[in-house]
């Protein structure tokens, strides 16, 4: 690939046949008093003026990556700042809940969902310091694919991961406090089963999230230590997104069926519009569309990822 800061070659090739053509022609024409060493001033100067032409562009390329930086600095600065607002408030709206909580105002419920936005926004402060400080390293946009490569030293990819991780671990850990809280309310026959299955498939997802998670760590880790390529290492992220995705749907998929028996029931009864039960079915054909092509992209992932380890 020819570097841009380079003369083309027939640009070359063309000035070195018009020199070489005054060269002769001077030959043949000027008196002694008109040395030939003008001419080699000629090239001389011709060389420079491409050089400096080069370093221009040069120069011109770093200014624009050094206003590109400031650029991405000044961007993602106010969003950390604006991340770091949420936390305060989310703190405070903690405590007051927190004080509700302890005067019996309010419910285990809402309290478990204001320490999950606590969570929540803590880990995004912290993801955003973390690409602030990749990009005051690189310079650039903060790469997160498993096959980015160090910045410095630093892998900023897995650092970003465990934050992720931190947060599903502790969004399961809330969620399994809420689903115990629901079983016992449960048996005692305040709960009917679509809100406990509801509570179940979110520790189910919180589950599967922090498996994702662990997995695309172990992916990394594979990586960096040249166990197995940038390709396949991508691929294998692919497939655990798609196999959290259909098992996010199959949760969902329980509470459409309850949801769809329901209203059966209730239109049998003539409480509920047969429409209303149509949109229900509706809504769980659709979820079963999106685990069928789910599948179907795991197992292309699956065949692909065969093919390159029998190459190998």
């Amino acid at each position: 690939m020819l570097d841009r800061h380079e003369p083309d070659k027939q640009f070359t090739d063309n000035l070195e046949w018009q020199i070489a053509g005054e060269v002769r022609r001077r030959n043949r024409s000027v008196s002694p008093s008109r040395p030939v060493w003008r001419v080699a001033r000629a090239v001389a100067l011709v060389t420079v003026s491409i050089a400096f032409g080069a370093v221009a562009m040069g120069a011109s390329q770093q200014i624009e990556e050094s206003w590109r930086k400031d650029l991405l600095l000044s961007s993602l600065e106010v969003r950390h700042n604006l991340a770091q607002r949420r936390v305060d408030m989310a703190i405070e709206e903690f405590q007051r809940i927190e004080r509700q909580f302890a005067a019996g105002m309010i419910g285990e419920e809402t309290m478990a969902m204001a320490r999950l936005q606590l969570v929540d926004a803590e880990a995004q402060a912290q993801i955003l310091e973390l690409e602030l400080e990749e990009i005051r390293d690189s310079g650039r946009e903060p790469l997160g694919e498993v096959s980015s490569p160090l910045v410095g030293g630093r892998d900023f990819v897995s650092e970003r991961i465990r934050v992720q991780m931190a947060v599903a671990a502790r969004q399961l850990e809330v969620a399994a406090g809420e689903l115990q809280r629901m079983q016992q309310l449960r048996e005692n026959g305040l709960v009917d089963r679509v809100g406990l299955t509801g509570v179940e498939a979110a520790v189910r997802q919180y589950e599967g999230q922090l498996q994702a998670h662990e997995g695309r760590l172990a992916i990394r880790q594979s990586f960096l230590a040249g166990e197995i390529p940038a390709v396949e290492a991508e691929l294998r992220v692919l497939e655990f997104e798609a196999q959290e995705r259909s098992n996010t749907v199959r949760q969902q998929m329980e509470l459409a069926d309850l949801e769809r028996e329901y209203m059966q029931q209730q239109v049998a009864a003539g409480n509920v519009d047969q429409l209303v039960l149509r949109q229900v079915e509706f809504r769980l054909a659709e979820l079963e569309a999106e685990v069928r092509l789910a599948e179907l992209e795991m197992e292309i992932l699956r065949r692909e990822l065969e093919a390159r380890r029998q190459q190998r």
